[in-house]
């Protein structure tokens, strides 16, 4: 399988999962969901590589934890963005929003290993 067939159904998921499992992060509903995925998707492709080298010298000291608050940062971006456009998807403060970027990242993940077991996680 490759990304694009993939995509929408996966990162709903990984969003809903996300949202009952951390507290302060909501999702109203599947469809909310999917377009929650394509707005964290624009996010992260437009706004966070951006902010990651920005903040590459804070990276650099923190040994890589600060991508951690960019990931937050980034998260925070997408609920205010859904929020515009009333998507149904939000992210209530910092703390919501750090522990949500981590299982995200988690489920993503792992998610993404079983779709695609071929995958090599070679460097």
């Amino acid at each position: 399988m490759t990304f694009p067939e993939y995509f929408y159904p996966f990162t709903s998921n990984e969003s809903h999962i996300t949202a009952n499992i951390v507290p302060g992060i909501t999702v109203v509903s599947f469809p909310a969901a999917m377009l929650a995925a394509v707005v964290i998707g624009f996010v992260n492709a437009v706004v966070q590589p951006i902010l990651t080298l920005l903040t590459l010298p804070l990276s650099i000291l923190s040994l890589g934890l600060f991508l951690f608050v960019v990931n937050a940062i980034s998260l925070s971006l997408a609920s205010w963005l859904a929020g515009v456009f009333s998507i149904g998807f939000a992210v209530n403060g910092f703390w919501p929003a750090l522990f949500g970027s981590i299982v995200l990242s988690f489920v993503s993940g792992l998610i993404g290993r079983f779709v695609n077991p071929d995958r090599s996680l070679d460097l």
